[in-house]
């Protein structure tokens, strides 16, 4: 009976801990959706004009895998086209996507973040007033 008492009281106390939910990160390159699926990294640099070509952009692995972000802007991801990134937020591992809390890009051997839904959302409630989304 003392046994019982005791486990459930831990099962209780376990069930009243928070939850703490980890975000999953891709690291990669970010590429032309086009390029990835050629499996060639292009374009060739910022300038290049195939990137008006390219309808999205994704973050593409060494191994020629890639994710794509939905939730980011186009024009956000264009502007970091080839650099090395990190995207945090939910892997669907099935449809081979992110759904990003944040983009941060690797420049001077430091992390700066680019990009995250919490900014995206402040500036929207600045220029559009508040629930709009």
């Amino acid at each position: 009976m003392k046994s019982l008492f005791i486990t459930k009281s831990l099962l209780v106390a376990l069930l009243m801990l928070p939850v703490v939910a980890s975000a999953d990160t891709i690291e990669g390159k970010m590429n032309g959706l086009n390029c990835a699926i050629s499996g060639v990294v292009c374009p060739i640099d910022k300038a290049d004009p195939l990137i008006a070509l390219e309808s999205d952009f994704v973050v593409q692995q060494p191994d020629g895998s890639f994710y794509i972000i939905p939730n980011i802007d186009r024009a956000v991801k264009a502007r970091v086209v080839l650099e090395d990134v990190v995207v945090s937020g939910k892997v669907n591992d099935s449809y081979k996507s992110i759904q990003a809390d944040k983009l941060e890009v690797k420049r001077g051997g430091e992390m700066q973040l680019v990009w995250s839904q919490e900014m995206e959302n402040e500036l929207r409630e600045q220029l559009f007033g508040k629930g709009s989304k």
